[in-house]
């Protein structure tokens, strides 16, 4: 797993509808199947770790929600596959330091 960290943009980039004044936190993540055997990629079960140890859980309906094509969904990826996309996590938590993909596999990455 790949993630970079791209910064904070509003919320309204991600639904346009939106007039909330809600800072998001933009990642792009990139996961690689370099195993033998299939595996699930879930957006749920993302989160951040802040840097007070907090953790910012993935709602799955607001992440449902957001417009963005470029967003990170839900794949099986076969061995050798890749997939790629954007998450995203409230500012107002704090800084995320960590991201963790809580599922089956569990992946993890410290940003810093």
């Amino acid at each position: 797993m790949c993630v970079e960290m791209r910064g904070p943009c509003d919320l309204s980039h991600l639904l346009p509808r939106e007039k909330t004044r809600l800072q998001m936190e933009l990642f792009h993540v990139s996961i690689r199947n370099t195993s033998g055997v299939h595996l699930g990629i879930l957006p749920e079960n993302f989160y951040g770790v802040t840097v007070r140890g907090q953790v910012i859980a993935m709602d799955p309906p607001f992440y449902q929600s957001i417009e963005l094509r470029t967003k990170l969904r839900r794949k099986n990826l076969g061995p050798g596959e890749e997939t790629k996309g954007f998450l995203f996590f409230p500012t107002a938590s704090g800084a995320v330091r960590t991201i963790v993909h809580g599922g089956d596999p569990y992946l993890e990455i410290m940003l810093y």
